[in-house]
């Protein structure tokens, strides 16, 4: 059974270890904008047309609002059997029982996350040397998150960019499954070469090329075309 088949959250395929296995081929990652209404319409539409895996990222709003607004999500995303995946805040994590959490942020450690969220959380970390993919192959976690290439203009993170070879390398490299960031949408054929998303479960994260689209769901249909092929 292909790791990217269709895995609910609520009936998930799980690892030896007894981890839910969820479906990165697709992962969003959210940007914050002014009406909450539209956000979670915004993300809809992007899972209606193929996106598995949604990652709510918002340092703008206070903790209450990113509650109610990271509980309507999951909620909207439930429907659909899509995890969502929280950006560094573990307390947010928490309080939403969401089904795991991004370390962006390199200064909470991925076994401060462990410890807080349990074994059932599904846990992800940047990875920015071939030092830090080699030190993570010893970590407790479920994905590397690599910066192929430098992002457009929705992200001002400083993270190196390992271009396809380098991607290549930590694809040779690492157990872990891999979700490549960075500029994937144009050169998204090449990307999906590198990766093994069928075999290994690795998949491909956009933030602006998807959000700024005029029909979400339409640009994630075209997306999930080329990642099925």
């Amino acid at each position: 059974m292909p790791i990217t088949s269709s895995l609910s959250p609520l009936k998930p395929f799980y690892s030896q270890i007894g981890r839910p296995i969820y479906n990165l081929s697709l992962y969003l990652v959210t940007h914050p904008i002014d009406d909450n209404k539209e956000f979670v319409e915004k993300v809809k539409k992007a899972v209606q047309g193929g996106v598995t895996c949604v990652q709510y990222r918002d340092f703008k709003n206070d903790f209450p609002t990113r509650v109610r607004l990271a509980s309507c999500l999951k909620d909207t995303l439930r429907s659909f059997g899509v995890p969502l995946m929280i950006n560094s805040d573990l307390d947010l994590a928490k309080a939403i029982q969401a089904h795991g959490v991004y370390l962006e942020n390199k200064e909470v450690s991925w076994q401060k996350a462990r410890d807080v969220l349990g074994h059932q959380s599904v846990i992800g970390v940047p990875a920015s040397t071939l030092e830090e993919v080699r030190t993570a192959e010893k970590w407790d976690i479920d994905y590397l998150s690599i910066k192929v290439f430098p992002s457009q203009t929705t992200s001002t993170s400083s993270q190196q960019t390992w271009g396809l070879e380098g991607l290549k390398t930590v694809r040779t490299i690492s157990q872990h499954r891999l979700v490549a960031i960075g500029h994937i949408f144009g050169n998204l054929e090449a990307v999906l070469k590198t990766l093994q998303v069928s075999e290994r479960g690795d998949g491909i994260a956009m933030i602006g090329d998807l959000w700024r689209a005029q029909d979400p769901r339409v640009t994630a249909q075209q997306i999930q075309t080329c990642v099925k092929k």
